[in-house]
């Protein structure tokens, strides 16, 4: 009798283990169970259609992409992502605000209008590992191990999962977008995830799904450079600047009272500049602005606002 509860057991457990990794599976391969839009934004959209020109077809296919809750006032941020036929319109995120209430306060409108019209061919040629390869050769990186699909999708957009390959920090995720173009068409792609080794850049690059070729691409990463170049590539300055360390003893050395440094247009910060011009204060200019004076004393909290006073009279008689 014991030996057949212990079975029964085992067997349960085993039943539950696979159900689980089947679920988790389906979720992960770019099929996850997305939440339904909150019908009050639905029925603003709809009742709003026509003046956001809006075709039937634009507003079939939304799913909640994302949500968030401002703590302070309880305005709940939905944000909806605008698909056809189950892929996703790349960009067509559109974000509506709700009271605590669930009132409407705002729509933030970015669906494509007409979707029908603009769609360029809805069947892919190339499959995902195709797409992945493509990407990989625009941003220059040669693979050092295999790039294996190691999960794929059933759903519209085909989205699966590759290896890293020796090119990616992370596992490469791939699914079917379509990509706005300049022309107003709506192009089939791949879009390819690609978080390089070094982590300076993870890139979000989308190829043609039938040609391969680039068609757009953005980073994830963020990074600051003070010594980058201007838009387009024009440089911020004419000639590399020396370096000067910056330093206040040599300031403070120099009789600069009612003075301050000044640094020519387009220098970046004090570190990248040449020498600074040195200017001082008009002898116009108020003395001693925070300190104040007997006719016009200086404020409790120092504000611009509050230290443009008048010095009073005394009235004569």
């Amino acid at each position: 009798m014991n030996k057949i509860i212990l079975f029964a057991t085992r067997m349960a457990l085993v039943m539950g283990l696979l159900v689980g990794n089947m679920a988790a599976y389906g979720q992960s391969s770019g099929n996850p169970d997305k939440k339904p839009v909150p019908q009050v934004a639905v029925d603003h959209i709809k009742k709003h259609q026509r003046e956001l020109q809006l075709a039937n077809e634009d507003v079939a296919d939304l799913v909640l992409s994302s949500q968030s809750v401002s703590k302070h006032n309880g305005v709940k941020h939905l944000y909806i992502q605008q698909r056809y036929q189950g892929i996703e319109i790349y960009g067509a995120l559109t974000n509506v605000n709700l009271s605590k209430n669930d009132q409407v306060i705002n729509l933030g409108d970015r669906f494509q209008k007409g979707l029908v019209k603009k769609i360029k061919g809805n069947q892919a040629k190339l499959d995902a590992a195709a797409a992945v390869a493509a990407a990989a050769r625009h941003l220059k990186l040669t693979p050092k191990a295999s790039l294996t699909a190691k999960e794929v999708s059933r759903s519209a957009n085909r989205a699966s999962v590759f290896t890293p390959g020796g090119i990616s920090l992370r596992s490469i995720p791939v699914k079917l977008v379509y990509q706005p173009m300049a022309d107003g068409q709506l192009v089939l792609a791949w879009e390819v995830s690609i978080y390089e080794l070094d982590a300076r850049n993870w890139w979000n690059v989308r190829v043609d799904a039938n040609t391969g070729a680039f068609l757009d691409k953005d980073n994830l990463v963020v990074e600051c450079n003070f010594e980058n170049d201007g838009p387009a590539g024009h440089p911020l300055q004419a000639s590399t600047a020396e370096v000067v360390p910056f330093s206040f003893a040599s300031v403070a050395a120099d009789p600069t009272t009612n003075a301050f440094n000044v640094y020519a247009i387009p220098t970046e910060t004090p570190r990248t500049a040449r020498a600074p011009s040195l200017a001082r204060r008009p002898p116009t200019a108020r003395p001693r602005p925070w300190a104040g004076t007997a006719s016009c004393p200086a404020p409790r909290i120092p504000s611009p606002a509050a230290t443009t006073c008048t010095p009073t009279k005394t009235p004569t008689t």
